[in-house]
């Protein structure tokens, strides 16, 4: 969406008012975006009664879920894919946010949801989609929306009752077979899935203080080490919670952490140990990488350089399960999985298939 953003030559749509943010960019970088963001978009830090002076006339934000929490912002128009009901209404919470801005609106305040392809009365969702949310809620979110017509949705009143028709025991109608099958299919997996994610918090759930827990295991284990079996984490989430990896370019024979704002690249010696002011830079350039390929490949690297810096950031607590990937002009490959991991200040990490 981003680039096709770029392609169309958008009059009046300056380059520094045409925004991409996710969750694939270092967090230095992605710290530099957010504040961007909130400067263009945010209150009036001097005077909250006020408009932000700063507000563009022409401007685009394309980002993921990232921008739906936490972040006090306030846009005219709002475009997003469908998701589940709640998250939408969460979305919505920046969607002409504050009144004193209201004066030089010229849009109506609306949310305009991305239908999803229907097939046989229900929507299908592609991979990208149901990879993050449940697709029986997708599926309950979209009929409870299209049960309302072209009534509004009124914060905070009709908040609770829509949240209640996708959770709760609402029965949506369908006149069809195949409608039926795929929607009890959906409801099956969906309680499954929440069985399974009830029974691995029991299994995690912390035992009272006079319990025998340290009786068992090994309790000399890191919680927060992601080679050490989950068992033995202190997880918070169903999911893994990824490999922390910093991305350092090469030039010549020498390893540099990108820039930064205002503070320059500096170069890494993998024998030296790193200076406080050094740790917090490359900390800062650190992202969590999910994707099984990239994980095997960054935690079973043979690189003797790597396995230097390794050893020796081991013992600082700050980068003790950091990973590092070498990038040679921006990029790099994972060996034996025709991946490309691809770096870059505009577009952040990008995973593509091998050329």
């Amino acid at each position: 969406m981003y680039r096709a953003l770029c392609a169309a030559h958008i009059e009046g749509l300056t380059p520094e008012n045409r925004i991409l943010l996710h969750a694939r960019f270092p967090q230095a970088w992605r710290s530099e975006i957010e504040a961007g963001v909130l400067a263009k978009f945010g209150p009036n830090t001097s005077d909250k009664a006020q408009p932000n002076p700063n507000r563009p006339a022409k401007a685009v934000v394309v980002a993921t879920q990232v921008i739906e929490q936490s972040m006090d912002l306030d846009f005219d128009v709002m475009i997003s894919d469908l998701a589940p009901a709640d998250l939408l209404l969460q979305r919505a919470g920046r969607l002409q946010r504050h009144a004193v801005n209201d004066a030089a609106r010229r849009h109506p305040r609306q949310l305009w949801i991305a239908a999803p392809h229907d097939e046989d009365e229900l929507p299908t969702f592609d991979s990208a989609m149901t990879a993050v949310y449940d697709t029986h809620i997708l599926l309950r979110s979209w009929l409870a929306l299209r049960a309302r017509g072209d009534a509004p949705i009124t914060i905070p009143d009709d908040v609770a009752p829509l949240i209640e028709q996708v959770y709760g025991e609402t029965q949506f109608e369908a006149s069809s077979e195949e409608a039926r099958r795929r929607m009890a299919a959906t409801r099956s997996a969906f309680e499954k899935d929440r069985s399974q994610r009830e029974f691995a918090a029991m299994q995690r759930m912390v035992d009272k203080p006079e319990s025998d827990i340290f009786k068992f295991g090994n309790t000399t284990l890191e919680e927060d080490d992601p080679n050490v079996h989950e068992a033995f984490q202190a997880l918070t989430r169903f999911e893994s919670p990824g490999t922390r990896v910093v991305f350092l370019h090469r030039s010549g024979d020498r390893l540099f952490v990108p820039a930064a704002g205002d503070a320059p690249e500096i170069q890494i010696e993998p024998n030296n140990a790193p200076t406080q002011a050094e740790v917090v830079r490359i900390a800062g350039m650190a992202l969590t990488m999910n994707h099984h390929h990239v994980q095997r490949w960054l935690n079973t690297t043979s690189d003797p350089t790597l396995a230097a810096l390794h050893a020796r950031w081991s013992r600082i607590a700050e980068l003790r399960h950091l990973r590092v990937a070498v990038l040679d002009d921006g990029s790099c490959s994972v060996p034996d999985a025709d991946i490309i991991l691809r770096l870059s200040r505009e577009y952040g990490l990008e995973i593509l298939k091998g050329e």
